[in-house]
């Protein structure tokens, strides 16, 4: 597809499909050579605008937008870019029903992947639950392959001075 657009438009990067203009040409040189991946294109500028918007809204505080994002993002990863699978999926129709999720996605779909989710503090244990419960109904094979973890962000990175076990 890169190829393409560069013989059609001279894009030397994908990341160049970044306005409606700029997307409505690259469908148009697609839709008759290959139109299958119209829709991955559209989860990449798509993907793009919600990267700018994310960042904005990290910047502001506003967990809700980057939730929604994070969501869309996933919804579009699954839909449009068409990765994931019904494992990963299945982790994010139970994180989507509990109350304190913001927002779940699947992170690297390409060995099972994982799947992620940006939560209020106290709802892990909801969760966790949840997923604990749900899950094995939905994917018996997997009942005991699955676990949950929580993470927490931290204030950027810090170097640790290395210890001598000497």
């Amino acid at each position: 597809m890169k190829e393409l657009l560069h013989e059609n438009f001279g894009y030397e990067s994908l990341a160049e499909v970044s306005t409606p203009e700029t997307f409505e040409e690259s469908v148009e040189c697609l839709k008759d050579i290959v139109p299958e991946n119209i829709s991955r294109l559209k989860y990449l500028y798509e993907a793009q605008a919600r990267f700018a918007e994310t960042l904005e809204a990290w910047r502001e505080g506003d967990i809700e937008k980057i939730g929604a994002n994070f969501r869309a993002d996933g919804i579009g990863l699954r839909d449009d870019y068409e990765i994931s699978g019904p494992e990963l999926e299945s982790m994010c129709d139970i994180a989507r029903q509990v109350k304190g999720v913001h927002g779940e996605r699947m992170l690297g779909g390409g060995d099972k992947g994982a799947s992620g989710a940006l939560i209020k503090a106290e709802a892990f244990d909801l969760l966790k639950s949840a997923i604990e419960k749900e899950y094995p109904k939905r994917h018996p094979d997997y009942s005991n392959d699955f676990a949950v973890y929580s993470c927490r962000t931290a204030d950027g990175i810090t170097c640790q001075p290395l210890m001598s076990l000497i």
